[in-house]
């Protein structure tokens, strides 16, 4: 859960790709529509929801970056288990690396519960700031889920030891509506390859269809996703790499790092999976970025402008 890399020496993401200015009415994804709303640390969000495509409108009206994700829960495992036998070990084994002890705490995450390792993630949002609203759809599987953003305050607590935790059942009951067709914009991610831009995005209101081509395990214990964030002139993207790198105890705390705006995006999804997006796109630079360690040497940040 901790570690450090080297800061990259050369300015990460700079080819640039221009981006001509479209003009789009605006859209609304397909499919089941679930509100999600966050006022403070809390996700406001149905109980139960429908399997297969489902689209979440996920309305951040605190004044925190958050974001959230689907979390598969092994057989038998409730958000009890979840909260009294994951949350003491990882709460402590951070502590201790916020101290700087890495010994510790890393005993101390040694009492993480086998089961947690057959966990699976089943997708979620990007980050979004503060304001804002994410319209991320992708396809779920019953079964017993946490959704839960570990942002994490100043003091390096995360989120969802603040209340963002929720359990949600995906029921067998399938949603109605089928896979998105026909999106404005398409991007492959992989493990290989990075970034693929398969089909570019646009000025205005776009679609966005992103393919996993493959998932895996980083340095900071989680898979690669996709995230949009427009960058303010200026504006450093060492500091927003180095504030997504969680192999860092003191990454993603409050406040996330001046310059940046987060529009959302698609979490991690497992091989072969797609998700979508919807974002509309003003004339001005923004920044695609996967939350992993050195995001530039893999491929997994992009720079481009729209004009």
């Amino acid at each position: 859960m901790v570690g450090c890399v080297d800061k990259q020496t050369s300015g990460p993401g700079e080819e640039e790709v221009v981006i001509p200015e479209i003009s789009k009415s605006d859209k609304l994804l397909p499919g089941n529509k679930i509100s999600v709303l966050t006022t403070a640390m809390e996700f406001q969000m149905p109980d139960t929801i429908p399997s297969g495509w489902n689209t979440f409108i996920y309305k951040n009206a605190s004044p925190e970056v958050h974001f959230m994700i689907f979390e598969k829960m092994p057989e038998g495992i409730t958000i009890k288990e979840y909260k009294e036998e994951l949350i003491p070990p990882f709460e402590e084994g951070m502590a201790y690396a916020l101290e700087g002890n890495i010994e510790k705490s890393q005993q101390a995450f040694k009492n993480i519960p086998k089961w947690w390792f057959n966990v699976t993630v089943g997708g979620g949002t990007g980050f979004i700031s503060p304001g804002k609203t994410a319209l991320t759809t992708f396809k779920l599987e019953p079964g017993r889920y946490i959704v839960e953003c570990y942002v994490r305050m100043a003091n390096g607590k995360p989120h969802a030891m603040m209340g963002m935790l929720k359990e949600v059942i995906v029921s067998d009951a399938v949603s109605k509506i089928s896979e998105p067709k026909n999106p404005d914009s398409e991007i492959a991610v992989s493990s290989e390859d990075g970034f693929e831009i398969i089909k570019p995005l646009n000025s205005g209101n776009n679609i966005l269809k992103v393919n996993f081509k493959d998932q895996k395990v980083y340095e900071n214990l989680l898979g690669h996703d996709l995230n949009l964030i427009k960058m303010e002139d200026g504006a450093a993207v060492q500091d927003l790499s180095d504030w997504l790198d969680a192999t860092d105890p003191k990454a993603l705390t409050t406040p996330s790092p001046e310059g940046f705006m987060f529009l959302g995006g698609v979490n991690d999804l497992p091989s072969g999976a797609v998700g979508y997006f919807e974002v509309t796109l003003q004339p001005g630079n923004y920044v695609l970025i996967s939350e992993v360690p050195g995001a530039y040497e893999k491929g997994l940040m992009k720079k481009f402008t729209v004009k």
